[in-house]
């Protein structure tokens, strides 16, 4: 396994290029490989520092991404952002068009009384989109998908040793019961995001029955991973894979299409993208990001995919 120094990968400073160099000449010799995706601060760089030298030390992580303020389309947002702004851009910029999607912008009442520095939290919502799509971008690129990834903030513990020996469990099981502890935890495939804490909407809410929430950690098996990824060829019979047809009829501008209207995203849309390119284009060059980190997931991912909680 490589040093510790090695796997701290910034993610403003690595490409596809440096992934196949780094799988090339790793010697992992877990049967399972789980990336680990930071989304903290370069002003708290020894957090996930102590991560990566705690729970983030162990065999089955493959790499470990740390995503700060260099990641931001400008480095210095939280510097220049004023809380005025940020309240301009909550409250007129984002304003919600339909009160059925309540969950999708950013709702100004909420965060300009909680959060004790707003410019530093506002920056950070385009910061976790900016780095999600990278990495999901180099999987693309370098088609080495891991078995899990895991997305978390620079607070955050996680027990790899008992997610390991549930993954071991689920594999040595196949085709028998499943012990009761084990039975919530997904296998590789099929396509499954879930989540250490999850928020509990409304049934008025169009269905958005629940979504992650917060720094407790987002999980993306393979499958999901790789359906992220997949071109969309969108024809007039919606697509050739069931896949296609499912991502492609969600994609169609309708004339009641709240989410979009919000989001946005689907004008960055071409032929032959994947949703994880369509996505990585537009937060991106979208002047302004209404999308709350926590909601962006669920955008990204789009219903009904399996969202649990673990």
């Amino acid at each position: 396994m490589a040093s510790t120094e090695e796997m701290f990968l910034r993610l403003s400073a690595t490409n596809s290029s440096t992934i196949k160099r780094i799988e090339s000449d790793s010697k992992h010799e877990s049967p399972f490989s789980i990336d680990v995706l930071i989304v903290g601060s370069h002003y708290e760089t020894e957090a996930a520092q102590t991560q990566l030298n705690t729970w983030a030390s162990h065999e089955s992580v493959r790499h470990f991404f740390v995503a700060t303020e260099f990641d931001d389309p400008d480095q210095t947002c939280d510097e220049i952002m004023t809380n005025a702004m940020v309240d301009d851009h909550v409250s007129t910029k984002c304003s919600q068009p339909a009160p059925s999607f309540p969950v999708f912008a950013m709702h100004p009442a909420r965060y300009s009384t909680e959060k004790k520095n707003d410019s530093e939290w506002a920056c950070a919502q385009r910061r976790f989109a900016m780095a999600f799509t990278k990495v999901v971008e180099m999987y693309a690129e370098t088609q080495s998908l891991p078995d899990y990834l895991i997305i978390t903030d620079d607070k955050t513990s996680v027990n790899l040793d008992h997610m390991a020996k549930l993954m071991i469990h689920r594999t040595q099981s196949r085709g028998v019961e499943v012990k009761r502890e084990a039975s919530k935890f997904p296998t590789q495939n099929p396509p499954v995001v879930w989540a250490g804490c999850r928020t509990h909407l409304s049934t008025r809410n169009r269905g958005f029955g629940s979504s992650a929430y917060g720094g407790y950690g987002t999980y993306f098996n393979e499958e999901s991973l790789r359906h992220l990824i997949q071109p969309l060829h969108c024809d007039g019979n919606g697509g050739a894979t069931e896949l296609e047809k499912e991502k492609c009829a969600g994609l169609k501008p309708t004339s009641n299409n709240n989410t979009a209207s919000i989001g946005g995203e689907k004008e960055f849309f071409q032929s032959g993208d994947s949703i994880n390119r369509m996505m990585y284009k537009y937060v991106r060059n979208v002047e302004t990001l209404c999308l709350h980190s926590d909601w962006f997931i669920f955008k990204a991912c789009g219903a009904p995919w399996n969202v649990v909680e673990w």
